[in-house]
């Protein structure tokens, strides 16, 4: 039994703060001037935020008591909201909060409370699409109804977006704190449908439009495999319910085959990671915006790795599918951190090509999508759960950054977090992103796989060269579009700092710089690891009986990685990290555009081959499926009716003089009816032929006297035996039961005699 705590307010507390900005848009622009009524909505956003960040610290703090370990739960409104029943399937409104779901709680709430904070300053007004309003004089005239009407247009455009990023910001919180997957999904699709918004921005940009319809079409593929996961969730006997997982028969049911061939371990967890990467790889069209850096960060990042984390142990039971996520991920990792570095000139663009700024920031994310899918590969769960972290830190920042740039420079203090901020997200010692690449090669390298060690050998030298490019990517993006060009007036930009944009990247930096510190201690038993109260939830080894997933016996010392592994791989992902933002810097510090022209026509010419092969086939198919559509159509509602209507048609004028000749005259209708009353009367003795017979039948009775028919020698034809002549039947015999043996060896007992016998 679980505790009761309030859990549903932390996923209530946004959607309030984004319904009091939606009536703040019109009416409260109205009534309270443009200026109160952006403050309004912003307070507003941030004090739901920020309470339910308070919340969520208080049921952690619940959690951490060591008396009573018990999960925290709530089932709202008992007696009015019933349970959703579908067949055998039970859906319960019930909110859990382990150990793992509040830390995914607590990560996104805090993210959120950061970017509010970011909110008001001057670029927070500009993401979104709110321009700061002039200071206007006591003597100046009042201004026209058109300025009016286009100020409180702006602002409900502006709350509007504010107001959305509290709405998926409840529903990510919903997913994770959900007891079971049918109610996760209701937060879920919502996310999928508000990054579509997010990188639509506009109705009348083609570039994002396009973005967004793929952002479409791999959200609602995320939703329907989802959705299978559940069904075979419900199929293989485990349920939608997450406790589930945990129960003695769990592991049978994961052994069983779904089909010949596939075990539900197998299916279900090819069903998960197909959501969880589906949704992540949507990040690939992500522009510049505060939506879509909250997008990138947490909103899309939390859930899908939460999914996978809670989920563990159906991916231990996949060891096949985990070696070939590791494949993938490598393949990912080193195309992304390629295109990050290299920004091919037409980028992910389909008409035309994006900001270079957008190619790096894509680039790099699904570089990160590629290392997580090598991570869980070796069944590193820990070490998945620190990439996320260090993702959601790292890339807010960076986003933040460039939205205070805005397409020129940083000003002169926020270049400078900005500098040591960049450094911390492209892995340079000692900041988080050091540490979880660090710690992602030393798994690579140390755990056990289902394709061998020598290929762990060779998953670390392709993590080498994705750290290598990763690093080199972010230094671009630093040099390129945020690092003060030559010949820039500093007091200009020291004029333009705003301390409201300046705070998030300082709070964002000694978030990254403290938690790496951490992490290294924790590796040679200085301190512990921010993560240390997961230990329970999130396992080092496990899994498959045939292919467990843990440390090799070689390279362990006890049931941690020996030290000197750990400080050899801290070591070289230093110097590869060092080294790449050293060498980019050699090329971008001055950057024209051209430094890696050369590299970026060698990697557009080898992508050339594939881009024109799947154009090809995909234009192929397209007009496959037209033709196809348009063939069925018109022969099924237009061809076909109208083909069959001229045959009938023709058979009818064809067949209609054959039938005028062959219709009879007056004689001949006479005759064909004498013919068929003949007819009919034969047919009748044909089948009662006693009707015309003249002898008496065996039942014809006259007078109540029956008449016998005695043959020849006096005996009766039909005579029966009188009941006296009737044979006397023998008495049974009563059946006795065998005698059962007896279980201890000895003799039965002697069975009964029935009455029968006795008499």
């Amino acid at each position: 039994m679980a505790r009761e705590f309030p859990l549903w307010v932390i996923v209530v507390l946004p959607w309030l703060g984004a319904l009091g900005c939606l009536l703040t848009a019109w009416p409260g622009a109205r009534l309270l001037g443009s200026e109160r009524a952006r403050m309004l909505a912003h307070y507003l956003g941030l004090g739901a935020s920020a309470l339910a960040m308070l919340f969520t610290l208080q049921a952690i703090q619940l959690l951490l008591a060591p008396e009573d370990p018990r999960a925290l739960a709530h089932t709202p409104l008992v007696d009015v909201i019933e349970p959703l029943i579908i067949g055998d399937v039970r859906i319960d409104s019930t909110l859990i909060a382990d150990r793992l779901s509040s830390s995914a709680a607590l990560l996104l709430l805090v993210v959120f409370v950061l970017a509010r904070m970011f909110v008001p300053g001057p670029a927070g007004q500009r993401a979104l699409g709110l321009e700061a309003l002039p200071q206007r004089s006591p003597d100046a005239p009042p201004e026209s109804p058109e300025q009016l009407a286009e100020q409180l247009a702006a602002t409900a455009g502006g709350l509007r977006r504010l107001a959305l990023l509290g709405l998926l910001e409840g529903a990510a919180l919903l997913f994770v704190l959900a007891s079971d997957i049918g109610l996760a999904a209701f937060g879920w699709a919502p996310l999928g449908i508000g990054a579509v918004v997010a990188v639509a921005r506009e109705v009348g940009d083609e570039r994002r439009a396009s973005a967004a319809t793929r952002v479409l079409a791999l959200g609602l593929g995320a939703d329907l495999v989802l959705g299978a996961a559940a069904i075979a969730l419900v199929v293989s006997g485990i349920g939608l319910a997450h406790n589930n997982l945990w129960a003695p028969l769990t592991g049978d049911h994961l052994y069983a085959a779904a089909i010949p061939g596939l075990s539900f371990a197998d299916l279900i967890a090819l069903l998960l990671l197909g959501a969880a990467f589906a949704r992540l790889s949507s990040l690939a069209w992500a522009g510049n915006s505060l939506a879509e850096a909250l997008l990138d960060a947490v909103l899309i990042p939390v859930p899908a790795v939460y999914l996978l984390l809670r989920y563990l142990r159906v991916l231990s039971y996949a060891p096949s599918v985990l070696a070939g996520l590791l494949v993938v991920g490598m393949v990912v990792a080193l195309a992304a951190a390629a295109i990050a570095l290299v920004r091919p000139e037409r980028g992910h663009a389909k008409h035309r090509a994006r900001a270079g700024s957008e190619v790096g920031l894509s680039g790099t994310g699904l570089a990160w999508v590629g290392v997580l899918m090598m991570a869980l590969g070796v069944g590193a769960w820990r070490t998945a759960a620190l990439l996320l972290l260090a993702h959601a830190l790292g890339r807010l920042g960076l986003r933040l950054a460039l939205l205070i740039a805005d397409g020129t420079q940083l000003p002169s203090w926020s270049a400078r977090i900005g500098r040591i901020l960049g450094l911390a997200v492209a892995g340079v010692a000692p900041g988080l992103g050091f540490v979880v690449f660090a710690q992602t090669l030393v798994d690579l390298v140390t755990r056990d796989s289902l394709l061998g060690p020598g290929f762990g050998w060779l998953a670390g030298g392709v993590m080498l060269l994705v750290v290598f490019m990763h690093a080199a990517g972010i230094a671009r993006i630093w040099y390129q579009s945020l690092n003060r060009q030559p010949g820039a007036d500093a007091h200009e930009l020291e004029d333009d700092e705003d301390g409201l944009d300046f705070a998030p990247l300082v709070v964002l930096v000694v978030a990254l710089i403290g938690l790496g510190v951490v992490v290294l201690g924790s590796w040679f038993g200085v301190s512990d690891s921010p993560l240390v109260w997961l230990d329970k939830v999130l396992p080092l080894a496990g899994g498959h009986e045939s292919a467990p997933t843990g440390l090799r016996e070689s390279m362990r010392d006890g049931i941690e990685v020996a030290r000197p592994w750990v400080a050899g791989g801290a070591v070289i992902v230093a110097l590869v990290t060092g080294f790449a933002w050293m060498w980019t810097r050699e090329r971008f510090l001055r950057a024209h555009g051209g430094e890696l022209s050369s590299y970026a026509g060698a990697l557009e010419s080898a992508l050339r081959w594939p881009r024109n092969l799947a154009g090809s086939c995909g234009l192929a198919l397209s007009g496959l499926t037209e033709l196809a559509a348009r063939g069925i159509g018109r022969g099924v509602f237009e061809e076909g009716p109208r083909v069959a209507r001229s045959l009938a048609r023709d058979m009818g004028a064809s067949i209609a003089p054959r039938l005028r000749g062959l219709a009879p005259s007056g004689g001949r209708q006479a005759l064909l009816s004498i013919l068929l009353g003949f007819a009919l009367v034969l047919g009748w003795l044909y089948a009662k032929p006693e009707v015309s017979s003249a002898l008496p039948a065996d039942n014809y009775g006259f007078g109540g006297l029956r008449p016998r028919l005695i043959r020849a020698g006096g005996e009766e034809a039909t005579a029966k035996p009188s009941a006296s002549e009737q044979p006397v039947a023998e008495p049974e015999t009563p059946v006795l039961p065998a005698a059962q043996p007896r279980q201890d060896g000895a003799e039965p007992p002697p069975l009964p005699t029935p009455p029968e016998l006795q008499r």
